[in-house]
């Protein structure tokens, strides 16, 4: 199910982009690097959903936690880098297409000034519900033996991380990347919170894991679970630490060419 939702998504996409080539000329519109990056997200979900990995998750914490971070952390910033609502509106047929286009702009205007920062608020809170929520032991347990439930985790973790990269670049505006810089900064704080809880803690959260993936050993899954723990509270920075330190170069590059008498809101192009 998983292998033909990323593979629907590519073929539309791809659709998508040649005909915006089509329109605009090659690499134009939409640049070749956005494209790489785009199917680059693509193969990180991919790789995050395939069966092996899907195995592995549902009998180790450890496992289920690298799927997490592919989906949030390398998935969701490359999606977002790729540009990937023009490919996918010019994909539409004529009527459709353009009621897209104009919902889009609208979102795209919604984004500007001061607005910037309630959606910078509501995708750090959305972000942070989605990971945390999922993370509740009853809540995480019935998602493991429900395929609906499970399929819902990983959209709703995919979505608001998506969300929260697109309103830390900027939402497409340069001059929003000094504070995107500060929004990518913020969402490495509950992260590592959960990374701490889960490696700090004294006892497992998850019945699952001990009955299912280490047959009622309370050390094993104890140990799997701060080995999870100390996976998210490290590395869960890296990428975010990466994408700040982008964002800065991009503000600093973009402020040297903007003169003062430059608008204070310049869309990407």
């Amino acid at each position: 199910m998983a292998e033909a939702g990323v593979a629907l998504l590519a073929w539309w996409y791809a659709v998508g982009v040649r005909r915006v080539w089509r329109h605009a000329g090659r690499g134009q519109g939409v640049r070749r690097w956005e494209v790489a990056a785009f199917f680059g997200g693509l193969v990180a979900v991919g790789v995050a959903l395939s069966p092996p990995v899907d195995v592995a998750a549902d009998r180790s914490l450890t496992a289920h936690m690298v799927q997490h971070l592919l989906l949030m952390t390398v998935a969701a910033p490359l999606l977002v880098v790729g540009e990937p609502v023009p490919p996918l509106v010019w994909a539409l047929p004529g009527r459709a297409r353009r009621r897209a286009a104009r919902w889009a702009r609208a979102v795209n205007r919604s984004a500007v000034g001061g607005r910037w920062y309630l959606w910078a608020l509501v995708a750090l809170v959305l972000s942070t519900a989605a990971m945390w929520v999922w993370h509740v032991p009853a809540l995480y347990d019935a998602a493991l033996s429900n395929a609906v439930l499970h399929g819902m985790e990983h959209v709703s973790l995919l979505a608001t991380s998506a969300l929260l990269w697109w309103v830390a670049a900027g939402a497409r505006r340069r001059s929003a990347y000094g504070p995107g810089v500060l929004v990518v900064f913020l969402t490495t704080l509950p992260a590592t919170a959960l990374g701490a809880a889960l490696a700090l803690t004294g006892h497992p959260w998850y019945p699952w894991y001990i009955a299912h993936g280490f047959g009622g050993r309370l050390d094993a899954a104890l140990n799997d679970q701060q080995v999870a723990g100390a996976l998210m509270w490290g590395s869960a920075c890296v990428p975010s630490l990466l994408g700040a330190c982008l964002l800065f170069a991009a503000w600093l590059a973009h402020a040297d060419k903007v003169s003062p008498a430059t608008p204070a809101e310049v869309p990407i192009r």
